[in-house]
């Protein structure tokens, strides 16, 4: 993987206030994180859960309170759909962490690090895939699983 340098990133100027500043920082600090990198996951957190609330809807859920919207037809459909939830997640976490890890400073842990987080992707979106070629799956949510965003090299 190629080293990550300053031209990776774009510089933008921020004005924040000074409670939510403190605030930030803190949040860094107890994450183990950069602040740019306590910034970026925020951000990155707010579209990803957004993605997956709007999923959640066109695969028959509600997100706010997880009832199934009539798409189940068996136990067994059921199932499935409660794996492909549980998966979706996972790969949101993976995808998130990821981006984390690519906000760090580079180093050999951190290239090990992507690696590993790039790894899991691929099992998610397997999983993800498998569960939905299933016959239990319900066919009317059948969609193509998220990709990673590979990161150019």
């Amino acid at each position: 993987m190629k080293k990550r340098t300053q031209d990776d990133y774009i510089r933008t100027a921020l004005r924040v206030p000074p409670d939510l500043h403190a605030r930030l920082h803190a949040a860094a600090e107890r994450a183990g994180r950069t602040f740019n990198a306590e910034i970026i996951t925020r951000l990155n957190e707010t579209f990803v859960d957004a993605d997956i609330g709007d999923a959640l809807l066109l695969k028959g859920v509600d997100p706010d309170s997880g009832r199934l919207l009539g798409y189940v037809e068996s136990p067994k459909s059921e199932v499935a759909l409660t794996r492909w939830l549980a998966y979706r997640v996972w790969l949101r976490d993976m995808e998130s962490s990821l981006l984390e890890v690519r906000a760090e400073p580079y180093s050999q842990e951190s290239e090990q690090k992507e690696r590993d987080l790039a790894d899991e992707i691929v099992v998610a979106n397997k999983m993800i895939s498998d569960i939905e070629s299933s016959a239990d799956f319900p066919p009317a949510l059948r969609t193509k699983p998220i990709k990673s965003k590979k990161k150019p090299a």
